[in-house]
């Protein structure tokens, strides 16, 4: 499940822009605002595309236990 909290954490840990990681996921940033807020799911692509931008394991923003 999706965590939004730790993903904010790792966003303000990194002084990253949003639009950064939407072009880093080859998407627009209306599409990684929306999978941002909830409104669609990352895909598997979308994760892996994160995991590599950051080059850090990821698992704790998107297979979260607890949101």
């Amino acid at each position: 499940m999706y965590n939004r909290t730790n993903f904010d954490k790792l966003i303000s840990s990194t002084g990253v822009k949003k639009r950064a990681i939407a072009r880093a996921m080859n998407v627009s940033a209306t599409t990684f605002y929306r999978k941002y807020r909830g409104d669609s799911e990352f895909t598997v692509g979308d994760i892996d595309s994160i995991k590599k931008f950051f080059n850090r394991n990821v698992d704790e923003i998107f297979f979260a236990d607890e949101v």
